[in-house]
């Protein structure tokens, strides 16, 4: 059970709206059949109300243990944690969206709706929220409240996600093949077979991609850890995007310790990880420039980072881990969530960053090391 922040325990006008509330009860009736979530907010953004999907998708019994908690409290909101201020305190809820809308709504007393990304931690596990959020103004025996309904998109964002770009890279991969077969039929003494085995090999990668994290929101992604070399495993991930980084005129530089180093992994979600950090950080960095990568021994870990020049503006840093966030249009920010989502719950490992004008931007990956793993199976 999350505990509340010290400054915002159940007040005795929390309690009290409560009850006027729950005697409303037409409107109770209405909000408890409606088939998304739905709040009622104090203008301190004080639940006083949750209807019956929203406590089922929490797996609440009721809202009495939780009133006068904010909602980014009550959906276990990463940023919710790392403040005595709780949800709304934090230096990264500046930049969200949730609480935008409901600040505008409280404090404009107009209706507005909006999209909205939350990540959350459940039971130890990342959860992400896409919604649609809707608040519109409620006056009640001379308070000023706010009807807050919640609408879960995240089908519609990872249709999106599909068609943008999963299909534009299953097509450009069938494209390459269809190349390759045309010169096997017209020019069959300038046909390369390593050529027609790479682009195999990217279009397996990239619907097995897409496979990793649908499994893995659904919870049901099964791992295969095993004693995984850390050179290996960087020099697979690099041979199917090297012609890409050279296109792009990006330099791939690898530092190793002169002592092989193990990872307890599973290597083909380690690999999609690691891909979408070299990914993230070639598409930061300009022609001439080099990305970075590093492993060091840290027992128990082994820790992985992958740098470029670029820096990462503010509000950019406070949701790079979000679901469907990204600098680079709609469709995309799967990129850096999966890291996350992979490395935390299913390979027992971290994803983090650092991003300022001095050193650049470093994405740490920090995996069990082979001995750490032994011990604890052990």
């Amino acid at each position: 059970m999350f505990v509340l922040p010290e400054h915002h325990r159940t007040s005795a006008t929390a309690q009290d709206l409560s009850r006027q509330v729950l005697g409303q009860h037409d409107l109770i009736e209405i909000l408890n059949h409606l088939p998304y979530m739905a709040l009622i907010l104090t203008g301190q953004r004080e639940v006083v109300f949750a209807n019956r999907a929203l406590l089922e998708t929490l797996g609440l019994a009721g809202i009495d243990e939780n009133l006068g908690i904010r909602p980014g409290e009550l959906l276990l909101c990463v940023n919710s944690r790392v403040h005595a201020e709780g949800c709304g305190g934090a230096e990264g809820c500046r930049h969200c969206q949730a609480l935008q809308v409901l600040n505008d709504c409280l404090h404009k007393r107009q209706k507005v709706v909006r999209e909205a990304r939350v990540s959350a931690r459940v039971g130890g596990r990342l959860v992400a929220y896409d919604l649609k959020i809707t608040a519109t103004p409620l006056e009640l025996a001379s308070h000023e409240l706010a009807m807050v309904f919640l609408e879960d998109i995240g089908a519609q964002k990872r249709r999106e996600h599909l068609e943008s770009i999963f299909l534009h890279d299953l097509l450009n991969s069938v494209v390459g093949l269809q190349l390759s077969a045309e010169q096997l039929q017209h020019d069959p003494a300038r046909f390369r077979p390593a050529e027609l085995s790479r682009q195999v090999q990217l279009l397996t990668d990239e619907i097995r991609a897409q496979q990793i994290l649908i499994e893995a929101e659904r919870g049901d992604l099964q791992r295969d850890i095993l004693c995984v070399p850390a050179r290996g495993l960087l020099e697979d991930t690099l041979t199917g995007i090297q012609d890409w980084c050279n296109r792009r005129g990006i330099a791939i530089t690898l530092a190793l310790p002169a002592t092989p180093i193990y990872l307890a992994t599973d290597p083909l979600v380690a690999r999609r990880v690691l891909l979408n950090a070299v990914k993230n950080a070639v598409e930061a960095s300009i022609a001439g420039e080099a990305v970075k990568i590093g492993v060091v021994d840290q027992p128990p870990h082994v820790v992985i980072t992958v740098w470029n020049a670029g820096v990462m503006a503010e509000h950019t840093q406070h949701q790079v881990f979000q679901r469907s966030f990204s600098t680079k249009g709609d469709g995309r920010g799967l990129g850096t969530y999966s890291m996350r989502l992979l490395m935390e719950n299913y390979l027992g490992g971290t994803a983090g960053f650092t991003s300022d004008p001095a050193a650049g931007t470093i994405f740490t990956l920090t995996f069990p090391s082979m001995q750490s793993y032994l011990a604890n199976v052990g």
